[in-house]
């Protein structure tokens, strides 16, 4: 923990009426703020702000690891054949100008610590401006919960072993799901707050590895508010992420409330360290908006061709060239978005759609957890049909450039494609039998065996 600095460099008082971003993650820091990349070893800047503490060392110019070189490499070629919508929020993921950087980093020079929220249960910081103002939020990965420097005491988890708050996610590695949100907010639409990824050092030569995301004024969480305040197209915008993720943790605190116009309010979602599960673990799936009217709404012809634009392997490639997720998690980002474009296209509302990822009781699968499954025995069986000497091949492929995976995920979508076309339909029909039925879109987009047409 950083000590108190000396009366004459004051210590900024959190924003009063303002979530602090805080439910998950954080930091301990004895730390200085880098720019976001790999390590870097130029123009460090040293601050000696008390004999009885650490040094800061602001570190100021852009990662020149070769890795980091390598990945904006293969970042810069993807965007020169992804689709539009993804090719646009590449580029400004390489070009965009980290004011927010730059403002933390002015701040500790000026005196301003990082400032530990208590109401969570790793450490998350707040950062200041030169001015005292809150600017950021820091979430390091080692003081994630079950962490092994967590500062609230919430240890004895095993570094990207399972962590004991949500199966598929792996400790230390909530940090770049919240970076994953961000990018994949395509158009800015849910109104994901800017988030980078940074590594930071201090004079002991460690390092501090965590994301970074801006500070969003706001009167209060959704928790304290009625929905009937709420924009519907920020409710759609929000549920379409969660879905597309499977998001695990999307709970009202989560859901930050901003003024708006014509008696509305504005919806900002935070807090996404449990997004993108390990494909297995799709039993903890948590949606608050389900039980918001907003999303029993028809989808708009807008929010149709947002979904139509949505391609979940460039998705992937995105974010696999950009950060560390594993392939288990990349391959949650396709289950969630087909499973998406399938319901929109049959006409299914959100509310609709999320309730076939929502388990009816603890012990009984979601009828998406009974189609992964069940598609993945259907690709097991199908590989069982290679020769031996392939099959050991697929059974030890782990790499997503390899034949033997690209095999497998594409027998598995196939087989996911057509489960959950006829899953969609049946609740579909479910609907038809209500006296409410007031139906969207019809069959024309959707194949005869029940998924969506290749």
């Amino acid at each position: 923990m950083l000590q108190s600095l000396p009366s004459s460099c004051p210590i900024p008082a959190p924003p009063r009426g303002n979530h602090p971003h805080s439910n998950h993650g954080g930091c301990r820091m004895d730390v200085s703020v880098a720019e976001h990349g790999g390590l870097v070893t130029s123009k460090s800047l040293t601050l000696s702000v008390s004999p009885n503490r650490p040094t800061f060392l602001v570190r100021k110019s852009l990662s020149n690891g070769t890795q980091a070189r390598e990945n904006t490499k293969r970042l810069a070629e993807l965007a020169g054949y992804a689709p539009e919508m993804v090719a646009a929020s590449i580029r400004q993921h390489l070009e965009s100008e980290d004011t927010m950087v730059k403002e933390v980093e002015k701040g500790m020079l000026a005196g301003y610590p990082p400032e530990l929220v208590q109401d969570c249960c790793g450490g998350t910081y707040l950062m200041a401006n030169n001015a005292g103002e809150t600017v950021a939020v820091f979430k390091p990965a080692d003081e994630e919960p079950y962490a092994p420097e967590n500062p609230k005491g919430y240890v004895g988890g095993e570094m990207y072993g399972t962590s004991p708050l949500k199966e598929g996610v792996e400790v230390g590695m909530a940090a770049e799901r919240e970076c994953a949100a961000y990018m994949l907010d395509h158009g800015h639409r849910a109104k994901v707050p800017h988030t980078v990824m940074l590594r930071t050092h201090h004079t002991r030569s460690d390092l501090k590895y965590g994301s970074l995301q801006k500070f969003i004024s706001n009167m209060c969480s959704s928790e304290d508010m009625g929905p009937s305040k709420f924009e519907s197209a920020d409710v759609h915008n929000i549920a379409m992420l969660d879905i597309r993720l499977c998001n695990s943790d999307r709970h009202p605190g989560n859901i930050l409330v901003t003024p708006s116009v014509a008696g509305k309010h504005s919806l900002i979602p935070i807090d996404h360290g449990f997004v993108l599960p390990k494909w297995r673990y799709l039993h903890d799936l948590d949606f608050c908006w389900l039980h918001w009217p907003q999303s029993k709404e028809p989808l708009t012809e807008d929010d149709m061709d947002y979904i139509d634009q949505l391609d979940a392997d460039a998705d992937a490639a995105f974010i696999r060239n950009a950060l560390s997720l594993a392939e288990d998690c990349l391959r949650t980002v396709r289950i969630g978005t087909l499973l998406l474009k399938l319901g929109a296209h049959e006409g299914l509302n959100l509310h609709e759609i999320g309730s076939l990822m929502i388990r009816p009781h603890h012990d009984e699968r979601s009828v998406l957890e009974e189609e992964v499954w069940r598609s993945e025995e259907a690709t097991l069986k199908e590989m069982r049909r290679y020769p031996k000497g392939l099959m050991q091949v697929l059974a030890t492929s782990a790499g997503h450039e390899s034949n033997g995976h690209a095999e497998m995920e594409s027998s598995f979508m196939r087989h996911l494609n057509v489960n959950l076309g006829v899953a969609v339909r049946a609740k579909l029909a479910a609907r038809l039998d209500s006296p409410d039925y007031g139906r969207g879109r019809g069959f024309s987009d959707c194949s005869a065996g029940g998924g969506l047409a290749e």
